[in-house]
């Protein structure tokens, strides 16, 4: 394999979503494809929708060589059975406009999963999945969501400012800086879990799995207008002061943002992070006071661009810094802004 096409099967394996890519040579001289990454769940009779619940259909780019992108191409889409063994495949989920590429989740097929194919002639195919659920109509905290911790509608995230002592634990903290822990968060984050269902006509509730959720920073210390500071990291990276980053992503990957989206599990349960890097609040929080600041947030579900869930999850973080040093309960000395 040549090393320009090496290199390009490099940046498809990062920028696809697809669960499958069949690398050849194509029509115009394409040897990859890839499918940009969608939402991967469809609600039952409705068609695909992207982050901001406006309906999209799927749009496959073609790759040359050289790594550029190939304009004009004519994709085919169908949609498969998930199982090989057609014996034991369940009927298909998907309904799948074959010249278009828009996709719609069948409205007699329940809770399931479908899978589409993209093609390029006889050589190059890609696969991704797609689950079909309810229609959401709820959104809550959750009693438990994996491994984040259930906080009510108001928490305290007390931190080190200068960004030491982040794991910590209560025993080993003097007990006067117990007194003020007690109850509250100790580190960089805190979880702000929220859980998407739908009830049926029994009044059973049903989690929605795979479906996004939106977490958006109001405002900062009760200013409507929004302008969150930016700090450079060690490795050169520049983050803001205060953002959201979606459960389990690192900050390389997933640059922290007054907005950001998360997928529920199957549980139906989402647990994105606020997230601070302390040694930069200074210039928030002056070092030579007790000064503390309140994070205001909101989580909303869509389900197109007009329409969003009824309930509406509201939260309020107010980070405050510790006066005393966690280690031995003297007194603290900030880093200069």
């Amino acid at each position: 394999m040549s090393r320009p096409v090496a290199r390009l099967l490099a940046f498809g394996a990062l920028a696809a979503g697809a669960a499958c890519v069949e690398i050849a040579t194509g029509p115009n001289g394409v040897v990859a494809i890839t499918l940009p990454r969608v939402p991967k769940a469809i609600i039952l009779g409705d068609t695909l929708r992207d982050s901001s619940g406006t309906a999209i259909r799927l749009q496959p780019i073609g790759y040359g060589e050289n790594g550029a992108p190939v304009s004009d191409l004519a994709f085919r889409f169908a949609s498969v059975p998930i199982s090989r063994d057609t014996i034991a495949a369940k009927p298909i989920a998907l309904l799948v406009d074959t010249a278009t590429g828009l996709v719609r989740a069948d409205s007699t097929w329940r809770d399931d999963s479908g899978r589409v194919a993209i093609t390029l002639g006889d050589r190059l195919q890609i696969l991704d999945t797609f689950v079909v659920v309810p229609r959401p109509t709820r959104l809550t905290r959750p009693i438990a969501s994996g491994d984040s911790v259930v906080r009510p509608d108001t928490s305290t995230l007390f931190y080190d400012c200068r960004n030491v002592g982040t794991a910590l634990e209560r025993d080993v903290l003097p007990d006067t800086i117990v007194r003020v822990y007690r109850r509250a968060a100790y580190g960089t984050v805190t979880p702000l879990a929220a859980r998407v269902l739908t009830g049926d006509s029994a009044g059973t509730t049903i989690p929605v799995r795979r479906y996004l959720v939106e977490y958006t920073i109001d405002s900062i210390g009760g200013h409507a207008s929004l302008k969150i500071p930016t700090t450079t990291l060690p490795n050169g990276a520049t983050r803001a002061v205060i953002g959201l980053i979606a459960h389990g992503a690192t900050a390389t990957a997933t640059p922290d943002g007054p907005i950001r989206f998360d997928t529920t599990d199957a549980t139906g349960s989402t647990s994105p992070r606020l997230r601070i890097f302390p040694t930069a609040l200074t210039n928030l929080l002056p070092a030579t006071t007790d000064t503390l600041v309140k994070v205001f947030m909101h989580a909303l579900v869509r389900t197109s661009p007009t329409r969003t869930v009824v309930d509406t999850l509201r939260s309020v973080v107010t980070l405050r810094r510790f006066v005393l040093n966690p280690a031995d309960a003297t007194p603290l000395s900030c880093p200069a802004p």
